[in-house]
């Protein structure tokens, strides 16, 4: 929850910008792609079907369409999924790991990485036994989703 109500607290203290996205959103998601290639294709260079891991469509509906915005909560994604995997990392109770991945699944949704929030909620149920294989093994598949989604991420930002 943490998460999702940092990417609301940054698209609604801006209320005078707030008024013009509203007034300019198309609702395509990041612009910023040559030709505007799909950005699945960008990522995996192949057109097999692969899902792309941040929904930039609903990306773009969440920040009313203002690519600065976005480029900014992909940023902030960044930063603190990075923090969180971390912490994930360092846990020593079975509260931290679940608000570190509890913040994930918040942030993820926020931006439309909704690999990395299944992946998530995968670790978060894990937290009972958070040093078990399977809580380490679920660790693993998010911290996979996350870095799948960061260089994404990454790669849009190059190419703003």
């Amino acid at each position: 929850m943490p998460g999702f109500c940092l990417f609301w607290a940054l698209v609604l203290t801006w209320p005078c910008r707030r008024q013009q996205m509203i007034g300019r959103h198309t609702g395509e998601g990041l612009d910023l792609l040559p030709d505007r290639q799909d950005p699945k294709t960008i990522m995996t260079g192949d057109h097999s079907g692969h899902s792309s891991p941040v929904d930039l469509a609903h990306l773009a509906r969440q920040t009313f369409g203002d690519r600065d915005l976005e480029l900014e909560v992909l940023a902030l994604f960044e930063r603190q999924s990075r923090a969180m995997i971390e912490r994930l990392r360092q846990a020593t109770t079975a509260k931290d790991w679940a608000y570190a991945a509890h913040t994930l699944i918040g942030s993820a949704r926020g931006i439309g990485a909704f690999a990395v929030a299944e992946a998530a909620e995968a670790v978060e149920s894990a937290k009972l036994d958070y040093l078990s294989g399977r809580a380490i093994a679920e660790l693993e598949r998010l911290e996979a989703e996350v870095a799948e989604a960061n260089a994404f991420i990454a790669r849009l930002r190059r190419v703003a």
